[in-house]
């Protein structure tokens, strides 16, 4: 329950961010229009001598720097964009196999799928046709390793290089212990780690 709040506190903070972020853009492009009118109103008038040459500098000096503060108003609107779609981005475990091979090594098939929200990302991208968000919700560099207070099985780290919207891909583990009931596989992609717990359930003396 914690984390849903953590998570919806999150993502009204985004959007805040977004609208603040779109609010300055709009903002600084207005100064920036106006500013430049007024350079350009200053060179005419200096060439009819109403206005000093220091005076056409200055009008400059404002025109250039509105101008660099509208392009970081836009380089913030884009952070705004890239944070919601960092929340709108999920990568979930979707299933699980736990066997044992010929050699009686215990090994577990651990499914992840990309199960992004569209929803979410069309907030930042509001305009994005239908089918536009295969590329903006692709996941790529995605790490996964199994855990139960320690790392347990191996590889000790595995990654999937993109998960595409809706695409699964199972990756294979052989775990380190034999006798635990569950492992917690951690999924780090962008900046965060999602922790998913995954018990192994047995029936009678065959594992499942």
């Amino acid at each position: 329950e914690q984390s849903e709040e953590l998570k919806a506190a999150e993502e009204k903070r985004s959007n805040l961010e977004l609208r603040q972020a779109v609010l300055d853009a709009r903002a600084t492009l207005i100064a920036w229009r106006r500013s430049v009118e007024q350079y350009a109103l200053n060179r005419k008038l200096a060439e009819k001598g109403i206005v000093s040459p220091t005076e056409v500098d200055s009008s400059r000096e404002t025109a250039e720097n509105a101008e660099l503060k509208y392009k970081e108003s836009l380089l913030a609107l884009d952070q705004a964009k890239l944070d919601i779609l960092k929340e709108a981005a999920v990568i979930s475990v979707v299933g699980a196999r736990v066997y044992r091979t010929d050699g009686a090594q215990k090994k577990v098939d651990i499914t992840l799928a990309n199960l992004s929200s569209e929803g979410k990302a069309r907030i930042a991208y509001p305009d994005e046709p239908a089918g536009g968000f295969q590329d903006l919700l692709r996941v790529p560099d995605i790490r996964v390793s199994l855990r139960n207070g320690a790392i347990i099985a191996e590889p000790y780290v595995q990654t999937i290089k993109k998960l595409d919207l809706n695409e699964e891909s199972t990756l294979t583990f052989a775990l380190l212990q034999g006798d635990v009931g569950d492992v917690e596989a951690n999924i780090t992609y962008f900046d965060k780690t999602v922790k998913e717990s995954v018990f192994l359930r047995k029936d009678s003396e065959n594992d499942l």
